[in-house]
């Protein structure tokens, strides 16, 4: 199994902005771990209010051992190991989290829906996203965006 791993500045479409600071972008990590020709992708978003930085989340990539998953339950032992290194560094081990998963899934030929045993509904997908604070129009255009892209319910 190989990880690797690159640093990013993920451009945001509008400025973000909160009661205490505003952004146009966000750093980011992907990672990448690959097992029998099979890639897993994940990613460690880092917002300018967490304690995280590219550099923590490198530092802490660096640090973990992998070995190769078969099964759910190889998964668990693996994710389990890896949450042991530290207390902290959530991002970081949220993005091998997700690239094991998204491994897992492509290792098994399945989604990962089905081996987590969630019921799929193709009608419906639930999220939730954050506006900004900004001016009354501003927001109308975000909303209106939302919206358009089926995101967003009234």
């Amino acid at each position: 199994m190989e990880l690797s791993f690159i640093k990013y500045s993920l451009q945001l479409k509008h400025r973000f902005t909160l009661s205490h600071s505003s952004r146009t972008e966000t750093p980011i990590v992907l990672v990448k771990i690959v097992q029998d020709g099979l890639e897993g992708f994940g990613e460690a978003s880092l917002p300018p209010y967490l304690s995280e930085t590219q550099d923590s989340v490198i530092s802490f990539l660096e640090q973990i051992k992998l070995q190769n998953i078969y099964s759910f339950d190889d998964l668990i032992t693996l994710t389990n190991e890896i949450n042991a290194y530290s207390k902290n560094n959530n991002a970081a081990k949220a993005a091998v989290n997700i690239a094991l998963n998204d491994l897992l899934g492509k290792l098994l030929n399945s989604p990962i829906h089905k081996f987590l045993g969630i019921e799929n509904n193709e009608k419906e997908k639930y999220t939730s996203f954050t506006i900004g604070i900004d001016n009354d129009e501003m927001i109308r255009e975000k909303l209106s965006e939302a919206k358009q892209y089926h995101i967003y319910k009234i």
